[in-house]
């Protein structure tokens, strides 16, 4: 019991966002009510459809994977990442997000363009990702979790391009973190500069 930690998702309830949005690429792709996303292959399935295709390209320039995000109803890409910045659609000019893991104590930050930040926090079969917010600290808008393959519920008013850069962070986080973390690693928080 010692190195193992667990996360309860009715201590963290999904916070709804439609009055002030969590938006990555465009408002799009905000939901007006909560989203479940399930990692299928290279897709994110919503209620049987395919909302997101994830592709993995090699970059060579910069010794790097890269990830499209598509959308299929466009078959555009509506962002994608290099060295853990998030750009908006095929465009590297305009970066919308960073993405900065933290391994040994299983979280992820991620700076969006506008100063918003969320942090990820993780472990093997569950995670939470939390919007900072002035007033009340951290809020939850999204629940993670893994059976056969991960899935995520997003709140309303939450970017699913989002859900899918998070989850891609979380699935790389995990698969090299170290097994064994210790309760007071897993609940730390890092606080990064602002890009």
């Amino acid at each position: 019991m010692g190195n193992q930690t667990s996360l309860s998702f009715a201590e963290f309830p999904l916070a709804s966002q439609l009055h002030n949005p969590v938006v990555l690429i465009s408002d799009s792709f905000v939901s007006k009510t909560s989203t479940t996303l399930t990692y299928q292959g290279h897709d994110l399935i919503a209620r049987g459809k395919s909302e997101l295709t994830m592709r993995g390209v090699k970059d060579n320039a910069l010794s790097n994977r890269r990830l499209e995000y598509i959308d299929k109803r466009s078959n555009q890409a509506v962002a994608n990442m290099k060295a853990n910045v998030v750009f908006a659609g095929n465009s590297t000019e305009r970066p919308r997000a960073m993405v900065k893991p933290h391994p040994i104590n299983r979280t992820i930050e991620i700076v969006l363009a506008g100063h918003k930040r969320l942090l990820l926090r993780a472990n093997t079969t569950q995670a939470v990702l939390l919007l900072e917010n002035s007033i009340h600290g951290y809020i939850p808008v999204a629940h993670f979790t893994r059976n056969d393959s991960w899935s995520v519920t997003i709140a309303a008013g939450v970017d699913t391009t989002l859900g899918a850069v998070a989850m891609t962070s979380l699935i790389d986080m995990l698969r090299w973190s170290p097994p064994n973390l210790s309760p007071r690693h897993f609940c730390s928080v890092n606080r990064a500069a602002s890009i």
